[in-house]
């Protein structure tokens, strides 16, 4: 029996809207917390900061999505480390190398224990 329609319904109780969030990180190595209760998207503007910047995110919904629009430091390239169990497209790690001036976007998807990361360079 296909169950599409019941699997539909039941993502009433997901976060399926687009609120923006706006961090701006500075400093060397700062801390960014994320509460993506407020909103799946999220712009991180990282160009006052240098070093690695430690993102959590808090409160993702199992199955949910969310949208980080990351903007790059314009000399100075800037790494993000996912503080609760980032990975890339399932595999280990959780740091992402920056690249001076280069901006990316980066999809965290929940899986209920972590986050899987799906990352894609936009200039």
């Amino acid at each position: 029996m296909w169950t599409a329609l019941q699997t539909f319904n039941s993502i009433n109780t997901k976060q399926i809207y687009t609120t923006k969030q706006t961090f701006t990180s500075v400093g060397a190595s700062p801390t960014q917390v994320v509460n993506l209760d407020n909103g799946s998207y999220i712009l991180l503007n990282l160009t006052g900061a240098s070093g690695t910047v430690t993102l959590t995110l808090s409160n993702g919904k199992v199955g949910g999505s969310y949208f980080i629009d990351v903007i790059q430091h314009l000399t100075t390239a800037v790494n993000i480390s996912i503080a609760n169990e980032g990975r890339f497209d399932g595999e280990s790690g959780s740091t992402i190398v920056g690249i001076a001036a280069k901006n990316y976007v980066i999809v965290p998807f929940f899986t209920g224990t972590g986050f899987r990361l799906n990352i894609a360079q936009l200039t």
